[in-house]
């Protein structure tokens, strides 16, 4: 998976191109509301929001596609991930003021216990300047278990809202609208294969299609099933 844009990035590479997560390259789904409201919080950000969903449901790429927006359109924004290492638990604590921040995991603080109290005190300082949050995780709120129990109930305060799942149908389009843009066909019976066989995380689906591509423009090769099978490292039927 790719690093995730930092607080110092200027914009990130336009797509098509190197696969960067965008809110305009997320499956949409059933959640377009959702889409909608981080589409907001990048242009104007303001409230406490947590997005909850089960794994591969495309949280961080939500995330960091929010980053990226919202540093497109200058603001101050920071992204963390709950439980990484000593330089992101020094930047949650030395934070003092910013228009954004995105903290993903939400989860590890039950285990990241060294990152309750900073935490705490950020969001404190958070709501005395009126600065935006949004959360992910794969929890309910409620559900944390072993956290502070003042910090417990300021996350309580946050606007929960649940990433539903795509669809078959949801990532078939998504495939051929990603190939389209490069005029590239792809045979129903090789989508299908490819579908099946690809991780339901979408940002992964993305660098897999961006993979294909790139060896298919540069060599001149068609989509077909034992490409697919090489670049998702699956070994060949036996004859």
């Amino acid at each position: 998976m790719n690093a995730p844009i930092t607080a110092t990035s200027q914009r990130p590479l336009d797509f098509p191109g190197p696969f960067q997560p965008r809110l305009d390259n997320f499956i949409v789904g059933h959640n377009a509301a959702l889409l909608k409201l981080l589409q907001q919080q990048a242009a104007q950000p303001q409230g406490w929001h947590y997005l909850r969903a089960p794994a591969a449901c495309g949280k961080t790429h939500l995330l960091w596609a929010t980053q990226a927006q919202a540093l497109q359109n200058g603001l101050d924004v920071v992204y963390l991930q709950v439980g990484s290492g000593a330089e992101q638990l020094n930047l949650l604590q030395q934070l003092t003021d910013f228009d954004l921040l995105l903290l993903d995991r939400a989860g590890q603080l039950t285990a990241a216990r060294n990152w309750q109290q900073p935490l705490f005190d950020c969001l404190q300082r958070a709501q005395l300047q009126q600065r935006a949050v949004i959360m992910a995780g794969r929890e309910t709120l409620a559900g944390l278990s072993g956290v502070l129990a003042d910090l417990h109930s300021r996350l309580a305060t946050m606007s929960q809202h649940q990433l539903r799942a795509v669809g078959d149908a949801d990532r078939t389009a998504l495939v051929r609208h990603f190939l389209q843009r490069y005029h590239l066909p792809i045979e129903d019976d090789v989508l299908a294969y490819l579908l099946s066989r690809s991780q339901r995380e979408q940002q992964q689906l993305l660098q897999l299609l961006q993979g294909l591509v790139d060896e298919v423009l540069q060599t001149g090769q068609r989509l077909t099933r034992p490409l697919l099978r090489r670049h998702l490292n699956i070994s060949p039927p036996i004859s």
